[in-house]
């Protein structure tokens, strides 16, 4: 996980244009978004990423501290 993230860490060096796209499925809906967010959001994200890595892509990305390895509520 340190690897992929030092990667992107590496192209937001290299082009700091970057413009993240997310796409999500909202389960309770069952709706499908996409949506976009600044570059300095991605430098944030790359700072949390860096501070607590998850330990598989199949973790969420944003998990709580108190339940252990489950996503934020």
């Amino acid at each position: 996980m340190h690897k992929l993230i030092s990667l992107v860490d590496e192209k937001l060096k290299e082009n700091d244009l970057i413009v993240p796209m997310w796409k999500l499925y909202r389960g309770k809906t069952g709706t499908s978004i996409i949506t976009f967010s600044t570059p300095e959001s991605l430098e944030a994200i790359l700072y949390y990423l860096k501070l607590d890595p998850p330990e598989s892509l199949d973790d969420p990305l944003f998990r709580s501290r108190k339940f252990k390895g489950k996503p934020l509520s």
